[in-house]
């Protein structure tokens, strides 16, 4: 041993934090969600978002050098500040889905319709951006929280962990979805299926996300959960191509841990997605197979549908049976 390491000081190990939440991203992620209304800062619509600085001025492009400026920080605060009134740069949009099913309700509360938007982020950010949690057009909250210091917050209970904040504008390209939560809640009541699979008709009356998650997020996996969870992808409007994108958020919101006995859950999640959509059955049985390969790869179970699925397994999974079973 040199004398340089004798002569060091041992370093007591660091404690290790529990993650406060389900999910804390290394890279930026694909999908993420913003609920608005009449009420909500900036241009909010299906066309695209404006944050409320920028709604009459053109959107200036963000530099490199930003995040190092005392006005930075000040609009960051301003911003997380439900008391200010001064227009944000920012947008503000949460990776979870349970989180912004949440902030929705308390927003429908006031009595004014709510929508949410279903954003690709990949879309707002440059490419090579990507790869960091945050960039120059799309900041992680808790990074930035690291970033400027801003212990202040975490003192007040907010961790920022599954908000993101949007430099300027969202335009129509990136928007993947929009939808209603009264369309919602009435596509699912004149359906065989129930928000009640998913503990939504719970999580609208919980006051914090937290509570929710230790109450109801346990549950097994079941086929009548999985078939809740592709009908609502179904009524979303989600295009089958990004469907296993979805799937996987929502899975982490949820805090499921898929395992191969899980085959029949992920089964009911393609089934719920594609039957009530009225197609023909071979079309059925294409998109079927497609987003349930998706799935398998995309849990890492299987690359191939086979590996776990007999032929007879699939096409009991898509028979006249069950198509005709749905009442949508």
């Amino acid at each position: 041993m040199s004398s340089a390491r004798r002569g060091r000081a041992e370093v007591a190990p660091r404690p290790i934090k529990k993650a406060l939440h389900c999910y804390k991203p290394i890279r930026l992620p694909r999908i993420a969600y913003r609920a608005y209304n009449v009420l909500s800062n900036g241009m909010n619509g299906p066309t695209g978002f404006t944050a409320g600085k920028y709604v009459d001025i053109p959107v200036r492009t963000p530099s490199k050098s930003d995040k190092r400026t005392a006005e930075f920080e000040k609009a960051v605060i301003n911003h997380l500040r439900k008391d200010s009134t001064e227009p944000s740069p920012f947008i503000s949009a949460t990776h979870d889905f349970l989180r912004v099913i949440h902030i929705a309700e308390e927003k429908r509360k006031a009595g004014f319709p709510v929508s949410i938007a279903v954003i690709d982020l990949w879309e707002v950010a440059r490419p090579w951006e990507r790869a960091a949690r945050s960039g120059r057009h799309v900041h992680y909250v808790k990074s930035l929280f690291d970033f400027l210091a801003l212990e202040q917050w975490q003192k007040h209970l907010y961790y920022g962990q599954s908000e993101y904040l949007i430099w300027g504008q969202v335009r129509a390209s990136a928007i993947i979805a929009t939808f209603s939560m009264d369309q919602l809640f009435r596509k699912f009541a004149t359906s065989t299926l129930s928000l009640s699979f998913m503990h939504l008709d719970i999580l609208t009356k919980c006051k914090r996300i937290r509570e929710f998650r230790v109450t109801c997020v346990r549950t097994a996996s079941t086929k009548d959960h999985g078939l809740a969870i592709g009908y609502l992808i179904n009524c979303i409007g989600v295009a089958d191509d990004l469907v296993t994108i979805f799937v996987s958020e929502i899975l982490r919101s949820f805090q499921f841990r898929i395992a191969e006995a899980d085959k029949s859950f992920l089964a009911a999640i393609a089934q719920g997605v594609v039957v009530p959509g009225g197609d023909d059955a071979s079309v059925v049985k294409r998109r079927f197979k497609f987003i349930l390969k998706g799935l398998l790869q995309r849990c890492r179970l299987a690359d191939n549908i086979e590996e776990l699925f007999s032929e007879r397994e699939l096409e009991q999974c898509i028979t006249e049976e069950v198509v005709n079973g749905w009442v949508v």
